[in-house]
């Protein structure tokens, strides 16, 4: 499971139904069960997300090895853009704060 913070500009206006659109967005239809959402896409074979207490948003994934490399770049590229659009942070950012932690 990971924990990624949000910018703050973002805080004051992140919700569950934020999140849902941007999964919806990204990776197609999801679910809704108990304040956290699932779906599933190409290498990712489960992912389930939801807010924090804190306004973090957590993302726990399951993934599949034996996808295709082309199939693998479009699943990160979505799953970072999905994060981009939730967090504030690209992936070069996100990195940078898990360094420093």
């Amino acid at each position: 499971m990971q924990e990624y913070d949000v910018k703050r500009q973002l805080k004051s206006s992140i919700t569950l139904e934020t999140l849902r659109d941007a999964l919806n967005e990204e990776f197609g239809k999801c679910d809704e069960s108990d304040g956290h959402l699932f779906t599933a896409y190409g290498g990712i074979t489960s992912l389930e997300c939801w807010l924090s207490e804190r306004k973090k948003v957590c993302v726990d994934t399951k993934s599949r090895s034996d996808v295709s490399n082309e199939e693998a770049a479009e699943t990160i590229a979505r799953y970072n853009r999905f994060l981009l659009r939730v967090t504030g942070y690209s992936s070069k950012e996100r990195r940078k704060k898990a360094m420093k932690k």
